[in-house]
């Protein structure tokens, strides 16, 4: 499991709705998880608790029976579809994943201090790699391993006519 840092909230520009930005701990990977507009002003309040009665529910019945939260664990189910679960220890020692929706793990584990764990199942099929270089950076590479070579790219207009198409549709 990896740990995760809840970053903050943003819009997607997919279909306008929002996505908490999760950002791997010990490594540069990001995942974008879909919250609800409720959801979203919780996590992007930037203060402590946001006092959401669920959850306080919950840490008083964990309290109750003796048991703790352990974290909150982000999956894939075998669809590929985004699955959490509370990882929950007994007062006799057993580990338990209760399951609960996305946006309830990522509430339950800021209002609550939480650790947050990604399996490298998610970070394979969902994470964006930001050490990954981008296509432009690919590009500007191989621009500049061309130019620096034997047979430097020559730009357009320089020695040679440019193609007919460039000049299509200007008077």
């Amino acid at each position: 499991m990896n740990e995760m840092r809840l970053m903050g909230v943003r819009a997607s520009q997919e279909d306008g709705g929002l996505v908490a930005i999760l950002v791997e701990e010990a490594g540069p990977r990001v995942v974008a998880v879909p919250v609800g507009a409720r959801d979203g002003l919780t996590l992007s309040s930037g203060e402590g608790p946001a006092s959401s009665t669920w959850s306080v529910l919950l840490a008083a019945v964990l309290d109750a029976v003796g048991a703790q939260l352990e974290g909150l664990v982000l999956d894939v189910d075998a669809d590929g579809g985004l699955c959490t679960g509370a990882r929950v220890r007994s007062a006799d020692g057993d580990e338990h994943l209760v399951p609960c929706c996305p946006a309830d793990a990522l509430i339950l584990a800021y209002e609550r201090h939480a650790r947050l764990w990604a399996s490298s199942a998610l970070l394979r099929l969902r994470s964006v790699d930001l050490a990954e270089e981008t296509v432009s950076e690919q590009v500007a590479r191989l621009r500049s391993a061309l130019d620096a070579g034997p047979g430097a790219v020559i730009p357009s207009g320089a020695g040679r006519p440019s193609p007919p198409w460039r000049h299509a549709g200007r008077m």
